[in-house]
């Protein structure tokens, strides 16, 4: 669902809660094609919990970026049903790139939309592969399923204008991250409101020196 709508035609994506098991360092992605209706299947999946939602660049394009917007429980043998979308509100709003020298093609951009959790307290690392082993371990743990059940993520797809819209965002507070051409990241907080949902939040214009 997008809003009140089915979304036809659309690519979905189902991989593991947890990026890469320790234990069985098994890693997948699986795609299906919404119908007319919005429904989607996958026909095989391992048991477990798994990540679903759109994917927004088609999956030869590499990369895979899919938009964090739900979990799904899978036990052996049987069907589970989960719903994607339809709920929480649309967020809209514009970026303009002020004294910026040539053209932007904003669809080569990738902002996204994240939601904000209690910062996780990590010990100190002698170095990256300390910390990557560390949160391997720490993303196995109860804990750590509660984080990553919690997360949500939200890519945003760009018009040419450089205005975005991303549908059925949960109340919370987020954490808007803006690709410049440039390549630097620039941040704005946004606060998605409780009440009725699919009424838009408009963050207005974010210009950007």
């Amino acid at each position: 669902m997008i809003g009140r709508r089915p979304a036809p035609n659309e690519t979905v994506a189902l991989r593991p809660l947890i990026p890469e098991d320790p234990e069985t360092r098994l890693f997948f992605t699986f795609h299906s094609t919404t119908d007319a209706l919005g429904r989607f299947r996958f026909p095989r999946v391992p048991p477990g919990e798994h990540a679903i939602g759109r994917l927004h660049l088609p999956a030869e394009q590499g990369g895979q970026p899919i938009s964090r917007a739900a979990t799904v429980l899978v036990r052996p043998g049987e069907t589970a049903h989960v719903r994607v979308g339809g709920t929480g509100h649309p967020v809209i709003g514009r970026v303009v790139l002020e004294e910026w020298p040539g053209p932007v093609t904003w669809k080569d951009l990738h902002h996204m939309l994240v939601l904000k959790l209690p910062p996780l307290k990590e010990p100190a690392f002698a170095n990256d592969a300390a910390r990557q082993a560390w949160r391997e371990s720490f993303s196995a743990t109860e804990e750590g399923k509660r984080r990553l059940r919690e997360q949500r993520l939200f890519l945003v797809d760009n018009s040419d204008d450089g205005a975005f819209r991303i549908d059925d965002v949960p109340p919370g507070v987020y954490e808007l991250r803006i690709q410049t051409p440039d390549r630097r990241t620039v941040t704005k907080e946004v606060a998605v409101p409780e009440g009725p949902i699919h009424e838009p939040l408009d963050v207005g214009v974010l210009r950007i020196r």
